[in-house]
């Protein structure tokens, strides 16, 4: 085992009761090649293919700066594929991705880099992707503070964004975008600013946007319903202002809009095939854009002799050549040779689409805040694939304490707990100390006041059962 000179600088670091060198953390960060280790239970496919999960402890996530000694981690800990050890090199560049994408998604709070075990640095993820620490970011986050001028011109990232969402085929697609980043508006923006080094505060600034709300729009990926105007302003920043409707999923706003336009998404496709089903060839997909400017996509489908044509909004997972079922194409006309014979739509026609149709914009309508909150929390769920009906009564069990309601929307809009507490029980203890998922957390709360005496011997066990006392 050769000790090198970083091995004995990370070893008296860790043996001083000082904190770590700032230079040496830097020295850290800077280093241009690591080697991840595949967790134990990755498949061989998995490890060829190279879709495997980096072996993490807890909420850290473990590097090796010596491919030697990852080797013999991984065999210690059974992390081998055919008795080799699964171990990866990456330059700088991935594993800022996958930080990135484990912060944002995983939780993780740590990368510790090891140089010979148990020799390692532990460092924050916000210092190896923004080059500060959380508490140096925040303090850097003042009225006074100057901004530093973006370069827009040079933007980097944005041309493999583009090529993601061009390629349709999903597996495809994971090769570009291995942690389907490009495809949810938060990580997105996150990817882009990190990967240009874009100042949360600067890009606040340039778009008009309230400080620290670009900060918390990154951080929040499954919560936020952003409006149609703010991931506007984020695409259009980043040159992606075409690729709006990929976002759908993303935003409340957005959803309703494209539920309301009757020329786009016509039609449901499925490659779940019913017996009963006539089966459809996807023969062509042509990209255009509406009267927008956003881009929408004609398919053409083909079963022996019928063709049928239609526009959708997001072309994600539709490949040509596979075989779909089209939902709904009876219930169009009388007959289905009526809709089969109707009128092709022409490439010209699709480039102004909205206008072709005779069809525009939905008209926006007044909403009351019980009606956002109530879509909100639905589609929360829809997320967490709970279908519809679950859903709603997992609403309506909520809605019995109108304040649990709203302090549970406000939770899975912006992360941020509110004030309630019931029988000495508030969220943030049900969830961080007791470990609860966010909607048994707030029914607990609901159960405190219609069952209280079952609810608080419940709780009380969970308090004390070792299985609880350690997030799974």
């Amino acid at each position: 085992m050769q000790i090198t000179e970083m091995t004995k600088r990370m070893l008296a670091a860790r043996l001083s009761s000082k904190p770590v060198p700032e230079i040496l953390e830097q020295e850290l960060c800077e280093h241009q090649t690591y080697y991840l280790i595949a967790k134990s239970c990755t498949s061989h496919n998995e490890w060829t293919s190279k879709q495997f999960e980096p072996y993490v402890v807890g909420t850290t996530l473990i590097a090796f700066l010596s491919e030697d000694e990852a080797q013999v981690f991984a065999n210690h800990y059974g992390c081998v594929d055919n008795n080799e050890p699964m171990v990866s090199k990456i330059d700088k560049v991935e594993l800022l991705r996958i930080v990135s994408e484990y912060a944002a998604n995983r939780g993780i709070t740590a990368l510790r880099v090891f140089s010979v075990p148990p020799v390692y640095i532990d460092i924050q993820p916000s210092l190896l992707l923004l080059g500060k620490s959380t508490n140096e970011a925040d303090a850097s986050m003042s009225n006074d503070a100057k901004h530093t001028e973006i370069n827009k011109e040079a933007l980097l990232g944005v041309e493999q964004v583009k090529q993601a969402l061009d390629t349709f085929e999903p597996n495809a697609r994971r090769k570009l975008d291995p942690g389907q980043r490009y495809e949810n508006i938060h990580t997105l923006v996150q990817t882009l600013v990190q990967q240009n080094n874009i100042e949360y505060d600067d890009l606040d600034s340039a778009l008009e946007l309230p400080k620290g709300y670009t900060r918390e729009f990154c951080v929040s990926a499954n919560s936020t319903h952003p409006s149609m105007e703010v991931m506007e302003k984020y695409l259009s920043y980043f040159g992606l202002n075409e690729y709006l409707f990929v976002y759908k999923k993303n935003s409340v706003e957005l959803i309703n809009y494209l539920n309301a336009r009757k020329d786009l998404d016509k039609y449901e496709l499925s490659s779940q095939i019913k017996p009963e089903n006539d089966r459809y060839k996807l023969q062509k997909i042509t990209r255009g854009t509406d009267a927008s400017g956003h881009f929408v996509y004609k398919l053409v489908l083909a079963c022996g002799e019928k063709n049928v044509s239609t526009v959708i909004s997001n072309p994600l997972n539709r490949v040509v050549g596979r075989e779909y079922a089209i939902i709904g194409l009876e219930q169009q006309g009388n007959t289905v040779k009526d809709v089969l014979s109707a009128p092709d739509i022409s490439e010209g026609e699709l480039s102004g689409i909205a206008k072709s149709l005779n069809k525009s914009p939905a008209e926006k309508t007044e909403r009351t805040y019980e009606d956002r909150r109530k879509d909100a929390i639905l589609f929360y769920f829809k997320r967490m694939s709970v279908d519809r009906r679950s859903a709603e009564a997992k609403y309506k069990e909520l809605e019995i304490e109108p304040d649990v309601l709203d302090e549970f929307y406000k939770y899975i809009d912006s992360r941020q707990f509110g004030r309630l507490e019931i029988a000495g029980y508030s969220a943030r203890k049900l969830i961080r100390e007791m470990h609860m998922e966010p909607y048994e957390a707030y029914l607990a709360l609901v159960q405190l006041r219609t069952d209280p005496q079952n609810t608080k011997q419940r709780l009380k066990y969970r308090e004390t059962d070792p299985q609880y006392q350690t997030k799974k």
